[in-house]
């Protein structure tokens, strides 16, 4: 059976030039994506959403790396995220079908890394990955991380746990 494609116009934000924290920044960078697709723009033309959004989390005592919390950065901005430890491929693809990103967690790097999942097709995922570009052997950041395609074998093998499930953010209005 042949899967339809999905690509959402969500704008790309590169986490090497925030201000803040530009190597372990994904997961706001990566959020950052998600909330401005749905409307959200930073505060001041003068900062990055990616770096009010780090400045957020420390104003209110969250921890960006925790998914709950990021979860509460985007409450706080008045967006929903249903966070779920046990999400599916199908569940993912039928979020993106219906207009809205996800972000997902991986382990792309030995710390973990957050990408903004933006449609799919019958190969894979396509990812906005705030870092550049994955390959086997690491990262190379000298490459735009907009609009890659991760195959479904890459994501299953850096996103999915034992049980089979992803950790995600459903991101919506």
């Amino acid at each position: 059976m042949e899967r339809e494609k999905v690509l959402l116009n969500v704008p790309y934000k590169s986490q090497l030039d925030n201000v803040v924290d530009p190597f372990s920044a994904c997961n706001v960078t990566a959020i950052a994506m998600g909330l401005e697709y749905l409307g959200v723009k930073a505060k001041s033309a003068k900062v990055q959403l990616e770096d009010e959004l780090s400045a957020h989390c420390k104003e209110k005592g969250l921890d960006r790396q925790k998914p709950y919390d990021l979860a509460k950065v985007v409450t706080n901005y008045g967006r929903k995220d249903i966070f779920s430890e046990y999400a599916t491929e199908n569940q993912i693809r039928d979020w993106l079908g219906a207009g809205l990103p996800a972000v997902t967690h991986g382990w792309f790097t030995n710390a973990g890394h957050i990408i903004t999942i933006i449609g799919y097709d019958e190969e894979g995922f396509i990812v906005h990955d705030p870092y550049g570009e994955y390959f086997v052997d690491g990262y190379r950041t000298d490459l735009s991380g907009a609009s890659l395609h991760y195959s479904y074998e890459l994501i299953h093998r850096t996103c999915v746990g034992s049980d089979k499930s992803f950790w995600v953010h459903f991101l919506s209005r």
